[in-house]
């Protein structure tokens, strides 16, 4: 006969309701060790069930049954070599001892309304936790606290980690029903916290801006499309000086005469020969056939000139 460890259940207040508590068991079946989660008063001593406020819970190992029978309701948890017993039960212990480091208060007549009851039925629910085996249920009796485990994830892996089985799996008979060992929770992800904008008027350097071409420059600085010129009057509101104006692949003729008082500006538009420039000129400018000029003082102004007698602009 294989060691084995037990879940078993003592029935309290006339057998409505259940004490859990497990025991070790020998090949023999004697019961070797038995451990209670129980009610404790302020001298130190167990009691049956807590009433003051000043109880408190507190785990105890007994040499020996304190409550079990072999008729009392119980389930195999483990069955294997003493070896492999012996390590689950040091689970047990360190699981013992940690709870009762806690110092937890005994709920009043063992049960919590408004909150998780943590009582003897939690301690051995804790401390098949601890020894990673499956807690089975042994009867259908109210057993407040069953399943509300004491000790962290943290410290149950922990526990374990420090009692590996000699032998995994258990080398005796059938029945082991150890179960993995319960690792700690991940990590939180840590908090990744942007970097603050750049403050205001911060030039970020980067690629280059593209910066367009300037404009082209107008070849001719006295033609009429010319704002800045400095020609007061006619129909060239830019236009100030002379030369040859390209436009719609015809050439517009622009000419100066300047005398000591007077400056005649050009035409806009009209196409002339050579001739009949040279006789508008003339005329405008009171010149005779021998090239001597007479003062223009009769002469109307270049902004008296109508457009019908330079002609049109040409299209």
């Amino acid at each position: 006969m294989p060691y084995s460890i037990v879940f078993a259940q003592l029935p309290i207040v006339g057998g409505t309701a259940g004490h859990n508590y497990v025991a070790l068991i020998d090949d023999a079946g004697n019961v070797v060790k038995e451990m209670d989660g129980l009610a404790t008063n302020s001298n130190g001593q167990p009691i049956p069930i807590g009433t003051n406020s000043t109880d408190t819970l507190k785990v105890y190992e007994f040499n020996g049954a304190y409550f079990y029978s072999s008729s009392a309701s119980q389930a195999t948890m483990f069955s294997g070599t003493a070896a492999d017993a012996q390590a689950l039960w040091a689970r047990a212990q360190d699981a013992m001892a940690a709870i009762n480091a806690l110092n937890l208060a005994y709920p009043t007549y063992g049960f919590n309304i408004f909150s998780p009851t943590v009582n003897s039925n939690s301690v051995a629910s804790t401390l098949a936790k601890a020894m990673g085996l499956d807690e089975p249920t042994v009867s259908g009796r109210v057993q407040p606290g069953k399943g509300n485990v004491i000790l962290t994830p943290e410290q149950l892996a922990a526990i374990q980690a420090a009692h590996l089985l000699p032998a995994p799996g258990g080398s005796g008979g059938g029945g082991n029903n150890e179960a993995p060992l319960t690792p700690p929770p991940p990590p939180p992800p840590p908090i990744v916290i942007p970097p603050p904008p750049p403050p205001t008027g911060t030039v970020t350097v980067g690629d280059p801006v593209p910066v367009p071409p300037p404009p082209p420059s107008d070849p001719d600085p006295g033609n009429g499309d010319d704002p800045g010129g400095d020609d007061p009057g006619g129909d060239d509101p830019g236009g100030g000086g002379g030369g040859v104006e390209y436009g719609d692949s015809r050439a517009t003729v622009s000419l100066l005469l300047q005398s000591p008082d007077h400056a005649v500006p050009k035409s806009h538009g009209s196409l002339y020969s050579d001739a009949s420039v040279s006789s508008l000129i003339q005329a405008m400018a009171g010149m005779n056939t021998s090239g001597a000029s007479a003062p223009l003082t009769n002469a109307p102004r270049p902004q008296e000139l109508t457009p019908p007698l330079f002609g049109s602009k040409a299209a």
